[in-house]
């Protein structure tokens, strides 16, 4: 009996301050963008952080998409053409896109312009394999019967059953739980995570390297801010200078809602690949750009 009184006790004081029994905060406001598609920006402190937050109901998402084959793809070599998330975003008409793997070359060169681009580890895209995997290199994979996993793949693993993939470097939240993650460096993060229902799909963007106005995140925040909206899966993808998180304006042109730490109105890092969302329907909500 005192064990039962002392849960109920526990679940009513999370309800009063707003967060659930699974870390999720039930005060967070979505602004609707688009039929299915919603957004919010939350704060942070200690360190001082801005996250971006793209939350897609995939009951509504009419189908998902990752930067394709390079024309004239070679494993290892020309597996992409670099591009900027917005200009990933624009091309292919999605409504919401966030840039997705770590790349190579990666030079103060290459960031600033187009270019061929190999992947590490994995990446598929409708249906067709971008980037083999990398055991280190975790990957979120969506299959062909629609659902999500996010886990580290084996280098010879078949991927016939992957519609589109993308990896990061560390898996920061699984199932409902933040791991121990041995790694305190603070930089921009790009994350990519889902509900344990998998109704829903997270984009994330946490802005940094910006003193006074968001200093970034450590892997273990990002597992933390994802579980806040909702997450029970999340995936740590590249970041620094590459996080962008874009969203289509009632103009078609792309709208950043974050504010890269290399970015400007007009230049952006071009990125080896990105992810992104189609929906139905019209425009809800104009977001503002974040660069301006």
């Amino acid at each position: 009996m005192k064990k039962k009184l002392t849960t109920l006790l526990v679940l009513v004081t999370l309800s009063l301050t707003g967060i659930s029994a699974f870390g999720q905060d039930a005060t967070i406001k979505w602004t609707p963008v688009y039929d299915g598609l919603s957004y919010t920006a939350l704060e942070a402190s200690e360190p001082l952080q801005k996250i971006f937050v793209a939350r897609i109901d995939t009951s509504k998402a009419v189908s998902y998409f990752v930067t394709e084959r390079n024309t004239d793809y070679a494993p290892d070599e020309r597996e992409t053409w670099r591009e900027t998330t917005a200009g990933f975003l624009k091309k292919n008409d999605l409504e919401v896109a966030i840039n997705a793997n770590f790349y190579s070359p990666f030079t103060a060169q290459t960031i600033r312009e187009p270019g061929n681009s190999f992947l590490i580890s994995t990446a598929v895209s409708d249906g067709v394999v971008v980037s083999t995997p990398t055991p280190d290199f975790p990957t979120f994979a969506i299959h062909k019967d629609g659902k999500f996993e996010i886990r580290a793949y084996e280098e010879d693993e078949n991927l016939d059953d992957i519609e589109q993939a993308v990896a990061g470097s560390k898996i920061v939240l699984k199932d409902g739980k933040v791991p121990e993650i041995d790694d305190d460096s603070i930089h921009p993060r790009s994350a990519i995570g889902y509900s344990a229902d998998q109704r829903y799909l997270y984009l994330v963007a946490i802005d940094g390297r910006q003193e006074g106005y968001s200093v970034g995140a450590k892997l273990e925040d990002v597992g933390k801010a994802l579980l806040r909206v909702g997450a029970s899966e999340g995936l740590n993808l590249d970041g620094g200078g590459s996080t962008t998180l874009v969203f289509k304006g009632s103009d078609g042109e792309p709208i950043v809602v974050n504010r890269p730490c290399n970015g400007t109105v007009d230049k952006l890092r071009f990125n080896g690949n990105s992810f992104g969302v189609n929906f139905n329907g019209e425009l809800k909500t104009e977001l503002k750009d974040g660069r301006k």
